[in-house]
């Protein structure tokens, strides 16, 4: 029969050596330098199109409710903002 102590640094130095393979799996996929065959173009192809929203307003209040949505005009400038933002997406 083992010496607990001794059961308990065999399973500490397994575990150890679990760890820093793993470590050294991780760190070994670093980058490399490799030469680029195509140029990369920074400028994009498709223009995107863009909204000026105007900043938040002090004071907003939106109560959302199910279907219905009750807002002080903060709020409604925040939800028309959304909206447009949101259309521009799709």
């Amino acid at each position: 029969m083992k010496d607990p102590y001794q059961e308990m640094l065999e399973e500490v130095m397994a575990l150890s050596l679990f760890v820093i393979c793993l470590m050294v799996a991780f760190l070994a996929q670093g980058c490399a330098n490799t030469k680029v065959d195509k140029v990369i173009s920074l400028e994009s192809p498709v223009k995107c199109r863009s909204i000026n929203l105007p900043p938040v307003p002090q004071d907003v209040v939106i109560s959302i409710k199910g279907d219905k949505i009750t807002a002080n005009p903060g709020g409604e400038q925040v939800l028309r903002g959304y909206v447009a933002c949101r259309s521009l997406s799709r």
